[in-house]
């Protein structure tokens, strides 16, 4: 019972996208021109709306610590249109000294965790990755698309016991339940095997508990089948971060005179 109550709150647990753990070299190397760099920071507090406003800032400070403006202060310039949470996905960080160095940056995606401390108290981590131009240089950002594991295809490979969690990539979920089945279908025979031994009617009780054990066996194992199969179906694997080289193909409408003297619009179609 405890499992299926439980349920609900897993379903709003995501793993930790890849970009978290791999390193920015392993990203770099995927681009497609030199234009820009990708740059992770995180930054920790008990308030999560207060670190996705200051996350630009911080964001300043490890520029500031990769180009050797140490000392200097950074002017954020927020570009486009705020999110939901009143921050901006692209800005310009500008340092006026010793000359006036600008850097374009833009939000790739961005991961917040809840985690418990040493001293038992409690802090949000929001984990981020930037795309930043090289100093005073116009960027050709790639495309970024975040790609999320697919929930239907889980729940069809979880027909066979944790291959969906394996697809998803939560391995200690996937061995969990590869350990649970195989022990309490191990554990069903072997009751099953013992029950059978007592076939005298003098040993009526011996043969009724070894098959109370059995079915207990079967219905636990029952049990985590289907847990398998609904955490398959609700339960987020981790995102990916994937760079596209953008097209170079490109469109324009403008106003156009033609030799007939007509007015109309001309398209131009380029790649």
């Amino acid at each position: 019972m405890m499992l299926f109550v439980a349920l609900p709150l897993m379903a709003q647990i995501q793993s930790k996208p890849h970009w978290v753990g791999n390193k920015e070299s392993s990203y770099n190397k995927r681009r497609s021109n030199d234009t820009y760099e990708i740059i992770k920071v995180e930054n920790f507090g008990p308030d999560i709306n207060v670190l996705r406003r200051e996350r630009l800032e911080v964001l300043a400070m490890e520029i500031s610590e990769r180009n050797g403006h140490q000392g200097v202060p950074a002017v954020i310039e927020p570009i486009g249109a705020a999110d939901s949470y009143g921050c901006h996905r692209e800005a310009s960080i500008v340092f006026e000294l010793p000359r006036r160095s600008v850097y374009r940056v833009m939000l790739i995606d961005d991961h917040e965790v809840f985690e418990d401390n040493l001293d038992m108290t409690f802090d949000f981590t929001l984990y981020q990755i930037y795309a930043v131009s090289r100093c005073n240089v116009e960027p050709l950002f790639d495309n970024f698309n975040i790609v999320e594991t697919d929930n239907v295809q889980a729940t069809v490979l979880s027909i066979i016991p944790g291959m969906g969690q394996l697809y998803k990539e939560q391995y200690a979920k996937a061995f969990t339940i590869w350990g649970l089945e195989a022990g309490l279908i191990s554990a069903a025979m072997i009751f099953e095997h013992e029950r059978s031994k007592y076939t005298d009617p003098l040993r009526h009780s011996k043969q009724l508990g070894y098959k109370e054990f059995r079915n207990l066996s079967l219905m636990a194992a029952g049990v985590v089948y289907i847990y398998n199969l609904i955490d398959a179906a609700v339960s987020k694997g981790p995102r990916r971060l994937n760079i596209e080289k953008k097209s170079d193909t490109q469109m324009s409408i403008a106003p156009a005179l033609f030799n007939d003297g007509s007015a109309g619009v001309a398209f131009s179609w380029s790649f």
